[in-house]
């Protein structure tokens, strides 16, 4: 009698695990974005993502689930990648560059599994100066207080490096105020320095309050010296912030920047990448309506602009099999 309980109770567990809705093949996958901030464009840019892979994923009878997480950023989210502890990061790409490289923040320690997916938006090397400083092209930032921000902000190496590149010295301008991004436009308008820097996508929250609190105006940020510096760091692109986005700002104002580029590392299968790649090129448009900074997206720049780590082989799959690389 026992015995035949014994072999019931085993006919009843073969029943039940072959009647369980999910088996460990088809369970859904968690798929989590590394951001930023959720007062920066990072945040809602890995929402969007997330909603329109949610969204194939119940169109297509896929199993992933994503969502977005707020970070401390570029490097936080670089480590949790290569230690496993997400899949996906949205990234800026000097960052991108230096984690592939094992240089600066990651001397000696490149993250060797790490794979592109695209680009996203541009992020500005913004100027900001008061209209009665007069400054509108980069020659007249020489003589002026400039606030580059606090050390080992964005703003400040990306300004530090232009400097080097132009061969400026430090006794051309009239002094660094290192003021945080919270703090730069009321010393701006109080008179504690003469021009703000940002690196941001646009259009942007700090830029549009620096145009109301006070007259200010953009400053042109281009010319041989800004090319020499693109021809060095590649992780740098021309770009521009376009016309009538902030009060007074009535003409494209040319200057060059980093991108926003999404990153995994070779430890996501192909075929979760090319879903990926497919949910966001397969909707460009109606990406680009979920977020201003995502406006001006091009599927060719997305592609190719300011990747360096190797392509990830779901995304490459995808991009030869539409034509877009």
């Amino acid at each position: 009698m026992k015995t035949l309980i014994r072999r019931g109770c085993g006919v009843l567990s073969l029943l039940t695990l072959a009647t369980q809705p999910f088996s460990t093949a088809t369970a859904k996958e968690s798929l989590s974005i590394g951001t930023g901030s959720k007062s920066g464009v990072y945040f809602p840019t890995g929402r969007a993502i997330c909603h329109l892979l949610n969204d194939f994923s119940r169109k297509k009878g896929r199993k992933y689930t994503c969502a977005a997480h707020e970070s401390l950023g570029s490097v936080a989210n670089l480590q949790a990648l290569a230690d496993g502890k997400i899949k996906l990061a949205v990234v800026q790409s000097d960052a991108h560059y230096h984690a592939v490289k094992g240089i600066r923040k990651f001397k000696g320690k490149p993250i060797t599994s790490l794979r592109s997916l695209f680009s996203l938006h541009a992020e500005a090397f913004t100027v900001i100066a008061r209209t009665d400083v007069s400054v509108r092209k980069l020659a007249h930032l020489k003589g002026k207080r400039i606030n580059v921000g606090i050390k080992g902000s964005g703003p400040r190496e990306t300004f530090l490096e232009l400097m080097a590149t132009l061969g400026w010295k430090a006794s051309d301008v009239a002094g660094f105020t290192q003021f945080g991004a919270d703090e730069q436009v009321k010393a701006l308008c109080d008179g504690r320095t003469d021009v703000i820097t940002y690196v941001v996508g646009h259009p942007a929250d700090l830029v549009r309050r620096a145009a109301r609190s006070c007259a200010t105006n953009l400053v042109n940020i281009h010319g041989p010296g800004v090319n020499k510096l693109l021809k060095k760091w590649p992780y740098y692109r021309k770009t521009r912030i376009p016309a009538g986005l902030y009060r007074g700002n009535n003409s494209d104002i040319r200057t060059f920047g980093l991108s926003a580029t999404l990153v995994t590392t070779d430890k996501l299968d192909t075929e979760t990448a090319h879903d990926l790649v497919a949910a966001i090129f397969g909707n460009l448009g109606k990406f680009r309506s979920m977020h201003p900074a995502l406006k001006y997206l091009g599927a060719a720049e997305m592609t190719k602009g300011s990747l360096s780590a190797p392509l990830h082989e779901g995304a490459k799959r995808y991009f030869q099999e539409n034509g877009l690389r």
